[in-house]
């Protein structure tokens, strides 16, 4: 009569102790997420579109996101209280190979196949969008600015010549801070 009871008690604290582990994995993940959307909203206040994108004093910015990273989703509408430049900040999931049309930002998580960051590029090219991502190489495969953890912190790396081709301008601010500029 008390081994099923042994069984239960043993099995409950097996239970609570995987909560104990996965608890703080979730965190963590948050927290990144936090992070890179920290990162995301911060490139927009040093960002100037062309004056035809933002023309109406009352257009909000559009930062997107591709789905594939559930703590960036889950955080992304932490964004929607902001403004940039003015404009009110609103937030939206793209569907899987989604439009970017109407993003004044593109967020194009890591976990992306290399073909999906491709098309993704391949659909915001000729317009306005800023193209963030911190998957690797994405700067050298013509997104603009590509989020790299080294050294246990974020960095990132600018690919002018793609900012440049869609008339972006970002502050030489936030230049210097790039860990490089090609």
């Amino acid at each position: 009569m008390h081994r099923p009871t042994a069984m239960r008690s043993v099995s409950a604290m097996l239970c609570v102790c995987l909560l104990m582990l996965v608890a703080p994995l979730d965190a963590a993940q948050d927290s990144d997420a936090s992070l890179r959307l920290g990162f995301l909203f911060n490139f927009g206040k040093f960002t100037s579109w062309p004056d035809s994108e933002l023309a109406e004093k009352d257009a909000p910015v559009h930062i997107c996101l591709a789905g594939g990273d559930a703590a960036m989703v889950k955080a992304l509408g932490a964004l929607d209280a902001g403004t940039l430049g003015g404009h009110r900040v609103e937030t939206r999931v793209l569907s899987a190979q989604g439009d970017a049309k109407g993003c004044q930002m593109l967020y194009l998580p890591g976990g992306l196949s290399a073909e999906d960051i491709d098309s993704y590029l391949k659909k915001a090219a000729g317009q306005a969008i800023l193209t963030v991502s911190d998957s690797s190489g994405f700067a050298r495969r013509g997104g603009m600015i590509e989020l790299v953890y080294a050294d246990a912190r974020y960095q990132f790396d600018v690919n002018y010549l793609a900012v440049k081709r869609v008339n972006l301008r970002l502050s030489s601010s936030l230049l210097r801070l790039a860990r490089n500029v090609e």
